[in-house]
Parts: C-alpha cells; sequence; structure tokens
C-alpha cells in the first residue's frame, strides 16, 4: 500500500522529526511504500535528506489531491500551520497531535471538521483532544530497534536531550559539579542558548567542560549508540500536564543498554507506564549526584524487552494504520 506521510512543522531536531522518521520506518518493515511530503509553493522533483530518509516539497493543492486517494498522515503541525491542517483534514487526511501546545491557537478549528480520530501518543493528551469534542486513539510512539553493533561500554553517564527548561538540564549540571571527574555525565543534544546562556553558564559557569555538542540528526539511532556506550542514560524531563509515558530519549536509552535514571517528577500524573516505572531508577534532582556515583544495578530484562516490543515501529504502525482507516470513533 501507497502511505503518505506530511511533515508540516519547523524543526529538524527533538520529538516531531524523530516520531516521522519511526514511523515511516514502521511503515517500510511492515511492507508500505512510503512517501514523505513537506509543503513549499511549489512542487519539486528531486528528494531532499530528512533524518535517514528523504522526502519532497510540494504543493498543498497536491497533499490534498493525494489525501482523497490514498491514506495521508499529518505527522506533527504547529498552531501556525492550523490553515494546513484543516485542508488536509477536509480532504481526509488524518494527523498526529504530540502534546497540549499544538492544540492552541487555531488548531482546534483546524480540526473541528475531521472524520478520523486524532491519534495521541501518549494517554494524557487524549484528555485535551477530549476535551474540544474530538475523537482521540492513543497509538504509542513507534521505535525502530537500532540496527547498529554495540560499541563499547566506555562512557558512565550520559545524557542526550535537547538542553532546555523542561529537560532540567540545570539539574545534571548540578550534580556534575558534585561528582568525580569520571562520574559526571556527558551532556550531547542541541541548546536553547537563552537557557544555557541565562541559566547554565550564569550558574555552573563550567557547564561546558561536560558538553559534546548535538549529535548527528541524519543518524537515527545516534542516541540509542550514546546510550550503548554508557552505563547510564539520564533524562531529568518534566513537561507540565503531559507526562507519565515514554519519550524517544527513554526507548532509545533502553535499546541502547544502559540504564534509564528519570526525574521523579516525570511519575504521578495519573497516567504512569507500569512498564517504564519498572525500568527506570527515579531520582528527585538533588538526588541525582548521590545515586549516579553509585554504578547501576541491571533492569529486568524481560520488562525491557516488553517496553520497546509494545513501541515496535511496525506493530505501532499498523495499528496507526486502522485508526486512519477507521474514521470517527463512536
Amino acid at each position: 500500500m501507497h502511505v503518505h506521510l506530511a511533515y508540516l512543522a519547523q524543526p529538524t531536531r527533538g520529538g516531531w522529526p524523530t516520531y516521522t522518521a519511526h514511523l515511516a520506518e514502521g511503515l517500510r518493515r511492515a511492507g508500505h511504500e512510503v512517501h514523505l511530503w513537506r509543503v513549499t509553493r511549489r512542487a519539486e522533483h528531486r528528494p531532499r535528506p530528512f533524518r535517514h530518509l528523504t522526502y519532497q516539497n510540494t504543493t498543498l493543492d497536491r497533499l490534498a489531491e493525494i489525501a482523497r486517494l490514498q491514506p495521508l498522515h499529518i505527522t506533527a503541525a504547529a498552531p501556525a500551520q492550523a490553515d494546513q491542517v484543516a485542508e488536509l483534514i477536509d480532504a481526509g487526511a488524518s494527523i498526529t497531535v504530540h502534546d497540549p501546545t499544538e492544540l492552541r491557537g487555531e488548531m482546534p478549528g483546524a480540526l473541528s471538521g475531521t472524520r478520523r480520530p486524532v491519534v495521541v501518543i501518549r494517554a494524557t493528551v487524549a484528555e485535551h483532544v477530549a476535551a474540544l469534542g474530538l475523537p482521540a486513539v492513543h497509538v504509542a510512539h513507534p521505535y525502530a530497534r537500532s540496527p547498529h553493533p554495540a560499541p563499547a561500554r566506555t562512557r558512565h553517564a550520559v545524557s542526550f536531550a535537547r538542553l532546555d527548561w523542561d529537560k532540567h538540564t540545570d539539574a545534571i549540571a548540578a550534580a556534575n559539579t558534585r561528582l568525580a571527574p569520571g562520574k559526571r555525565v556527558e551532556l550531547h543534544g542541541a541548546e536553547n542558548r537563552l537557557f544555557t546562556h541565562h541559566k547554565l553558564t550564569a550558574d555552573f559557569p563550567g557547564w561546558r567542560r561536560s558538553y559534546r555538542g548535538p549529535f548527528d540528526t541524519r543518524d537515527l539511532w545516534a542516541g540509542a549508540g550514546l546510550a550503548a556506550s554508557a552505563h547510564w542514560a539520564v533524562d531529568m524531563s518534566t513537561i507540565d500536564g503531559d507526562g507519565g509515558g515514554t519519550q524517544y530519549t527513554h526507548l532509545e536509552a533502553l535499546d541502547g543498554g544502559a540504564r534509564l535514571l528519570l526525574n521523579a517528577g516525570w511519575f504521578g500524573t495519573g497516567h504512569d507506564d507500569p512498564l517504564l516505572r519498572a525500568v527506570a531508577v527515579t531520582a528527585d534532582p538533588g538526588e541525582l549526584a548521590a545515586v549516579l556515583a553509585e554504578p547501576p544495578g541491571a533492569a529486568p530484562p524481560g520488562t525491557v524487552a516488553a517496553l520497546l516490543a509494545r513501541h515496535a515501529a511496525h506493530r505501532q504502525a499498523a495499528r496507526l494504520l486502522d485508526a486512519h482507516q477507521r474514521r470517527t470513533v463512536p
């Protein structure tokens, strides 16, 4: 089957493009022919690189024509793209909403005419969609396991989340000031420069000694590769009103075989994932240094395997296609 994915958002790093790439990989592994599109004023015939995939630029009118004939799913869109979303939804497209911020501005109106359930990747988001009177279906975000051989495990701890306020990178920087050099967390990831200037540099002037820069987005499994080289993978994220489930950094850490260390505040949302709770070590920010000073114990291997199997890209891609073809949920 030909399946079309439309990436309407602008970011080239983070959860949106990662989701798009894993979904495309899952559809491909399930035997579908996948076409990835972005919207421009003029159609192009030459492909462009996108993570480890390629996409083509085309017009909104052309995408609407495709949506009337074949399955087309919008993998990411910000409120600024609400007019594009409205036209594609009217033509029969479906859409994934990743977090509540995407439902601001004109987006609720753009989604109001949907004939298909809105796909959400965490149960917390389903509540926000339902509050708008729209049908929602929870399809866990797909994850295709890394095909790369594992490197030697030479690092003590790594973090490969974006350096930002909601990632609480400052908690890691604070812990590093109390840890011996060999126990410190290596920071990998893109910077929010306002955050790094006004928070990290202001409060922890030496933080860049542990920073290794952003990793190569051309490799879909760069995060998993970093995790495979470390004993600990640290993610201090908390997301107000949108937590309790899994993120790609969690799955990449587990795929790489590192012990996952999460902010204790990630849990307690009412939608906690029991499998994630079973495989993760948790710490409040002030406890982080004490936990990292010790070697990690092993996570239950059967539970890790079950969590990764639940997110298997081909399985979740099939569920998303099923949701697309069901149209409106009663």
